[in-house]
């Protein structure tokens, strides 16, 4: 009768072992997991960053909050930033897909595109300052003023969608 107690008593105890064993996998898969959540959470603010030459990340440049992608950034001459991308906010403002930074990664106010930019995928910045987008919207392709107004003396192109920009020496536009 001893050796089947004891027999009993060892299997109580594999039992209790992989019951524990598997609350403890649990509770590590459920850390995991939040600290994926919480890590994506604090990406998602910073979706914009300014690398330095090295490829640091640049702290004076604080990061606007973004509420989605962004798929392409360039620098104008003044060294203002605009991004395009699936964005619809930034900084709590209103900017459907196009938005322009200012050097310090603010929110530029003084830009404000009309019309509806989102999945916005390629940008270039011509001579006289206009910039030009390309992206899964309508035309495909789009120019808009320095402040952001849609350029009615652009005639759209391609009707396809447009991932890659170029302008030039001589002003004109190279799509693909």
């Amino acid at each position: 009768a001893a050796i089947g107690e004891g027999r009993r008593v060892a299997s109580e105890i594999t039992e209790n072992a992989r019951e524990e064993a598997v609350k403890i996998t649990d509770r590590a898969q459920r850390n995991i997991q939040l600290e994926i959540e919480k890590a994506r959470l604090e990406l998602r603010s910073e979706i914009v960053a300014r690398l330095e030459t090295n490829g640091a990340v640049d702290a004076s440049f604080t990061a606007p909050t973004i509420d989605d992608a962004v798929y392409a950034a360039v620098e104008q001459p003044d060294g203002r930033i605009v991004i395009g991308g699936a964005f619809s906010s930034v900084s709590g403002q209103v900017r459907r897909g196009l938005a322009r930074l200012e050097p310090s990664g603010a929110l530029d106010l003084t830009f404000n595109p009309v019309g509806d930019w989102r999945d916005t995928f390629a940008l270039a910045v011509q001579s006289d300052g206009r910039i030009v987008l390309g992206g899964a919207f309508s035309s495909g392709i789009a120019r808009v003023t320095t402040t952001g107004a849609t350029d009615a003396t652009f005639v759209a192109g391609p009707n396809n969608s447009i991932f890659a920009l170029a302008v030039q020496s001589d002003g004109r536009i190279v799509a693909g």
